[in-house]
């Protein structure tokens, strides 16, 4: 996948749960924001682990490949949504279970976020 529409449209192919929640975004917002629906996407998954909320963690499995699979072409804007808009969602809460779920770009990523730490020398 090069392009963030292909993205989507791979993720709702392969991932039959995102389609109500797609539609959803659509109709509130009557157009398509990806880094909103992105929001939506990683609460999803992060439901997937919830004991509470009867969702399988075969959908969060799903979506993950969909998204590894993602990160095998060079594309900037893909990286970038799903950098911002699914990594930085998912990483500070996210359960463990998550994280061995992942692939390695994607738990490279996620690393790279959670290690992150400002410059030493930052002038005023």
């Amino acid at each position: 996948m090069t392009t963030v529409p292909e993205l989507i449209q791979a993720l709702l192919d392969n991932v039959p749960a995102l389609r109500p929640l797609y539609d959803q975004h659509l109709e509130y917002y009557d157009e398509f924001l990806s880094h909103v629906f992105f929001g939506d996407v990683s609460r999803l998954v992060e439901a997937c682990f919830d004991p509470d909320i009867p969702l399988d963690e075969d959908v969060a499995r799903a979506i993950l490949a969909v998204l590894e699979a993602a990160l095998e072409a060079p594309s900037d804007d893909v990286d970038y949504l799903i950098g911002v808009s699914f990594i930085e969602n998912v990483a500070a809460e996210s359960p463990p279970r998550l994280r061995t779920l992942m692939g390695p770009r994607l738990r490279r990523m996620l690393t790279d976020y959670l290690d992150w730490r400002p410059p030493l020398a930052i002038e005023p």
